[in-house]
């Protein structure tokens, strides 16, 4: 069933002012050759933003997650625009490290950078009874999908609140763990923008000198979280333990 049009247009304030062609461009081609995380590096630079990184033990966790039998999730605050692109720009490569991002994002950025995102559509205002029926089935489909590469040693990127800023985690970033849970070797890494501002974008569109910091956590392996098994209990273990890193 095809995507509605309307459930393509719940884009953030980053995408609508998006007026980078050719950095874009670029991105791909960065991409192409050092990976999705040395084209975000690539694009902060070419805006004057520096990212430090700040890790709890840096030679443990970049193991992990590098490791390609060694899958994990790595969990990000998503209060404005800019964490996710931050974020990735630290992050080590791997044969793949995918974000599960809102629609529209996949849009934004070029071929060579689009297979490493895996969209899911937001509820809209309004929203027919085809719409939900849709979008339910694709959010589904993109979940499986993580899933799958999971299994093959993957990283999944994702912000649980989908990018609201509200610390909720959404059922299906709850339902990713279910799935996490049944895999013997996949970990759980907290990442957090503590820095983090709302004017980032404005300083990110007019090459503002800007530093932020991105603060990186020991894995946890998902085996070893106390989940319970009801849904709803379990977004709340999993926001209390995500949110532990920004008081640490």
């Amino acid at each position: 069933m095809n995507v509605p049009e309307r459930l393509l247009d719940n884009v953030s304030f980053f995408t609508h002012r998006w007026p980078l062609k050719k950095t874009v461009d670029r991105i791909d081609t960065v991409t192409k050759e050092f990976g999705p995380s040395g084209g975000m590096r690539y694009v902060l630079s070419k805006r004057n933003f520096n990212v430090d990184e700040q890790w709890d033990n840096a030679e443990e966790t970049k193991k992990i997650l590098t490791d390609k039998q060694t899958p994990a999730i790595i969990v990000f605050n998503h209060p404005h625009d800019l964490e996710g692109i931050m974020v990735r720009s630290v992050l080590p490569e791997k044969t793949d490290l995918s974000s599960i991002s809102m629609s529209g994002m996949e849009r934004t950025f070029g071929d060579e950078f689009r297979k490493h995102i895996i969209t899911v559509y937001h509820k809209q205002c309004g929203e027919t009874s085809e719409e939900k029926q849709v979008r339910q089935e694709k959010n589904e489909e993109a979940i499986q999908k993580a899933v799958k590469k999971m299994q093959s040693g993957n990283n999944i990127l994702i912000a649980p609140d989908g990018g609201e800023g509200n610390n909720f985690w959404r059922k299906g970033a709850v339902t990713l763990f279910e799935n996490a849970f049944d895999l013997d070797n996949a970990y759980l890494v907290m990442t957090y923008v503590p820095d983090s501002k709302k004017g980032d974008i404005i300083r990110f569109l007019c090459k503002k000198q800007t530093s932020r910091t991105v603060r990186i956590s020991e894995p946890i392996a998902v085996r070893d979280l106390p989940l319970p098994q009801e849904v709803k209990f379990m977004m709340k273990i999993l926001k209390i333990i995500t949110l532990e890193i920004d008081h640490i």
